[in-house]
């Protein structure tokens, strides 16, 4: 996965939604209109494992799941140097699942 700006779809059971994510050497930081997402990912060739902590900074709006607050997700799929589509859940609840895909925008400056 090249060095970039992602935007970023986000999917769970009933709700959905999309940010910005910029990824650097293994680094992810990025956030949406309520919540910024910080951790790292490793890439096995096409295959990519992320762990995210996912902290609320704007209380008018809940998570995708729900008034979760804060919370770590661990996601891992497909990858190409433009994008990716990863599954997973949040970390100790695994029927919490959660969907992201992310295309490349753009490098980082």
């Amino acid at each position: 996965m090249d060095n970039g700006l992602y935007a970023v779809h986000f999917r769970a059971a009933g709700d959905e939604g999309t940010g910005v994510v910029a990824i650097s050497d293994g680094s992810v930081n990025g956030g949406d209109r309520s919540h910024y997402y910080q951790g790292k990912l490793e890439q096995n060739g096409q295959e990519t494992r992320a762990t995210l902590a996912v902290s609320q900074y704007n209380p008018a709006y809940d998570s995708i799941f729900g008034s979760a607050g804060n919370f770590e997700v661990e996601v891992s799929g497909p990858s190409s140097e433009k994008g990716f589509e990863l599954t997973g859940s949040i970390k100790g609840n695994p029927s919490q699942k959660v969907n992201i895909s992310g295309h490349y925008l753009k490098p980082l400056v």
